[in-house]
């Protein structure tokens, strides 16, 4: 179900405004945010300096380049070359050469190597004792939150590791820089004052922000570092999720929704709404989940217990269901895709956002257009959501929105929900294809007493 996503870069003249950034003290030349928010920097003369949240520490040693691993610790690449990574007390030497690094939030690491190949390097991955040769060349590199890279080649071609090979992404960038999010930030190609441009991914294209920079890390909660022409250091505030306390890896089914009912000699495929309403019973009743991984077979008491959840929450939401189906001729799609957007005067948006506020899993009903109403829609359970710089006035900014879900499709997952503005759909950031129109908040789940 994985799908390239073609990013499209705008490429201003002149963009030197700095209205999301704060200059931060001292003087850096590359610089790598960790998940767990710690910062380092190559600072004057490849001086080496960790952030303390109030000014930079000097630290041992010297570097050209740096990433952060998950629990804060820096690896470096010298002038030469050579590989250290930072132990606690010194820096403890890794083998190979290199001339870039990354790292991911999951701890995988990449590097760009020293053997020149098409596209400027060759690119390596770290098993946790040697380097492993990878496929093409790059300049520079980062690592998703998956342990995927991304990378910059020497003519500024952007490409991202699928797990099999490297597919193209439009446009031209000279840095890349990945948040423990998977918030991607690049660092464009045109010159503008204090360096190039600054883009951010919003899971469908790449949107250009304010700044122009050098270098660039992406820090926690869609923070970002980054460094310009003149070794200033810059920082971009992220915009912290919202969650609840469910977990679909602990409080969500282990077993996929693969459930196939028959109705008057017709089949119906899952029990999506009824994995819903049970699992958010399970975590409100304190309540362990059933710990099988294979779906309860037809008349068990579990298998009829979700059926009969499915039904309530069916037959309980069938005005929402309908009032969505009258959309003559799509005239009415952008007015249902704005409905999940708006965050006033009873949206929905608004209504999720209080039941989150308030610490409340909620099942929602995700609405799929076209075919007379007669479609593939779906019901999940939202346990967070992220807005961004999105206020919920329908205004700018929409497409950073996040609302993050537990989805029977996909077992022990936090599957990510965002807007596509360009063709009014919300679709899955892991999982492209699966798209809807719209969604509404099912406000009539009601507690059940799930089976011990």
């Amino acid at each position: 179900m994985k799908k390239a996503i073609a990013i499209v870069l705008i490429c201003f003249s002149c963009f030197t405004v700095f209205a999301q950034w704060q200059r931060m003290p001292g003087e850096g030349y590359d610089i790598g945010a960790g998940a767990n928010g710690t910062t380092w920097v190559i600072g004057s003369g490849y001086s080496i300096h960790r952030w303390t949240g109030t000014a930079w520490q000097a630290m041992p040693g010297n570097a050209a380049r740096l990433d952060v691993d998950a629990v804060g610790s820096a690896w470096v690449v010298n002038q030469a070359g050579n590989i250290f990574r930072w132990n606690g007390s010194g820096w403890a030497p890794i083998s190979g050469q290199a001339r870039d690094i990354g790292i991911g939030a999951n701890g995988t690491v990449w590097a760009i190597g020293s053997t020149a190949v098409g596209g400027g390097y060759n690119i390596l991955r770290w098993t946790g004792s040697s380097w492993e040769t990878m496929p093409g060349g790059a300049v520079r590199i980062d690592v998703d939150p998956t342990g995927n890279a991304w990378v910059v080649n020497s003519a500024g071609n952007i490409f991202r590791w699928n797990g099999a090979g490297w597919v193209s992404v439009s446009g031209q960038g000279r840095d890349v820089g990945i948040g423990a999010d998977g918030t991607v930030w690049l660092v464009g190609w045109n010159a503008v004052a204090g360096g190039f441009p600054v883009y951010r991914w919003n899971g469908s294209a790449m949107v250009l922000t304010d700044g122009g920079l050098e270098n660039i890390s992406g820090g926690q909660d869609g923070a970002a570092w980054g460094t310009n022409s003149s070794g200033m250091i810059w920082k971009r505030a992220g915009n912290p999720q919202v969650m609840t306390r469910f977990n679909p890896a602990n409080h969500g089914f282990k077993f996929e929704n693969d459930f196939v009912s028959n109705f008057a000699g017709i089949d119906f495929y899952g029990l999506c709404g009824g994995m819903a309403y049970s699992a958010l019973d399970y975590f409100n009743r304190s309540m362990l989940i059933p710990s099988r991984t294979t779906p309860p077979e037809l008349g068990t008491p579990l298998r009829q217990y979700i059926y009969d959840r499915q039904q309530n929450s069916t037959t309980d939401n069938l005005d929402k269901w309908t009032e969505l189906t009258v959309n003559p001729f799509g005239a009415r799609t952008n007015e249902f895709f704005n409905w999940g957007l708006q965050g006033f005067n009873g949206g929905r948006l608004q209504e999720l956002r209080g039941e989150i506020d308030a610490g409340r899993p909620v099942p929602i009903g995700l609405f799929k257009g076209g075919n007379g109403g007669f479609n593939t829609h779906h019901q999940v359970l939202v346990i967070g959501y992220q807005l961004g710089r999105y206020t919920g006035d329908l205004g700018q900014y929409k497409e950073e929105l996040r609302i993050f879900v537990y989805d029977s499709n996909f077992p022990g997952r936090t599957m990510t929900l965002a807007p596509n503005i360009s063709n009014a759909t919300y679709f899955y950031l892991e999982e492209p294809t699966c798209s809807w129109m719209t969604y509404f908040v099912d406000k009539k789940y009601r507690l059940r007493n799930p089976l011990r």
